[in-house]
């Protein structure tokens, strides 16, 4: 069965520290158009149980599909991270509006839903401009020839002509 959301059933949560694992499947991250998630991503929580509410550590990891920023090639990343939330049904505890530290929980549910945490996690843990390796040269911005497993004969000296006048202005010492 996939996973599709990340929830510990309340009937799970005793006294003290409860811990758990997950083979998570996101569907619905929002990270579909930079990212492709191939196998299930690994999420274990850790919930402290409180008197107001749940103290939950979420640690997420596994591998993502990206696209380099400067060849276009496809490469598997390893993504990890981990995240602090309180979960509760105490409205006072907002301090005016729900933010990633403090989320509300809806007293009618009947689990811990931590799919946010972990699409928290994913989401920051993924580079903004992945690059398949620090040294990518990237594509030939003329020829569009992969850098990386070919050179091209184009010239690398790159000149605009409207600075050629420039080139003529001589300095005295």
């Amino acid at each position: 069965m996939r996973r599709k959301t990340v929830a510990i059933p309340f009937t799970s949560l005793n006294e003290g520290r409860v811990s758990f694992h997950f083979d998570w499947h996101p569907e619905s991250t929002g990270m579909s158009q930079i990212a492709e998630i191939p196998e299930p991503l690994n999420v274990d929580a850790r919930v402290t149980v409180l008197e107001d509410g749940y103290l939950v550590r979420v640690f997420l990891s596994g591998k993502v599909g990206l696209v380099c920023c400067r060849c276009g090639g496809g490469f598997l990343a390893a993504v990890s991270g981990e995240v602090d939330t309180f979960h509760t049904t105490d409205r006072t505890q907002l301090d005016g509006e729900e933010d990633g530290e403090v989320r509300l929980i809806d007293p009618r549910q009947e689990a811990l839903d931590i799919t946010p945490d972990a699409v928290d996690i994913l989401v920051l843990s993924v580079s903004a401009k992945p690059l398949c390796s620090e040294d990518c040269k990237g594509l030939c911005p003329h020829c569009g020839t992969d850098l990386n497993k070919e050179s091209c004969a184009c010239s690398r000296e790159q000149t605009d002509p409207r600075w050629d006048a420039l080139k003529q202005i001589t300095f005295d010492e």
